[in-house]
């Protein structure tokens, strides 16, 4: 992202909600890997449907998952899909195809077999749950985690701000 862009964004996000105080410095660091587009949307789709931000709101992580689109599906949903996948495919075959990588890495650690002959399904249902949501936990934090190294960071200067805040 270039830096004219990135303070169009800023400006808005200032606009918009004119209570909060952003250290531009430090949100430049952590989101200048984003395409101009990825930080123009994220800070519009931000500035158009959020109504308050409030003063715990990581707003940096807020603008990198908005950047990078995440959006999965709840457990429960994915869990609907592999219900029909059963009735619709059976214990001898494997489906061809799940609807994202998600659901698949969680049928998979449950057992696409012992998922369909199963006599207590709700047992497979919370495993797969337990799968499902922490496949996507980990999917959503390597997304929206900057693609820098932490000593780059403080070499840019974030390091030098947190020292003159403790003194």
């Amino acid at each position: 992202m270039n830096k004219e862009m990135f303070g169009k964004g800023m400006s808005l996000l200032a606009e918009a909600f004119p209570e909060r105080k952003f250290g531009l410095e430090s949100y430049w660091i952590a989101t200048n890997d984003l395409t101009d587009k990825e930080f123009l949307e994220a800070i519009l789709e931000i500035t158009m449907t959020t109504k308050e931000i409030y003063p715990g709101t990581n707003i940096i992580a807020l603008i990198r998952s908005k950047a990078k689109h995440i959006e999965n599906k709840p457990a429960a949903e994915a869990w609907n899909e592999v219900l029909s996948l059963i009735a619709s495919v059976g214990s001898y075959n494997y489906p061809s195809k799940f609807s994202s990588v998600a659901v698949q890495k969680a049928v998979d650690g449950v057992g696409w077999r012992e998922m369909c002959m199963s006599t207590k399904i709700g047992i497979e249902r919370a495993h797969f749950y337990k799968i499902y949501d922490e496949y996507i936990e980990r999917e959503e934090h390597e997304a929206i985690a900057p693609q820098t190294d932490v000593l780059q960071l403080f070499s840019k200067g974030i390091g030098k701000s947190i020292e003159g805040a403790k003194e």
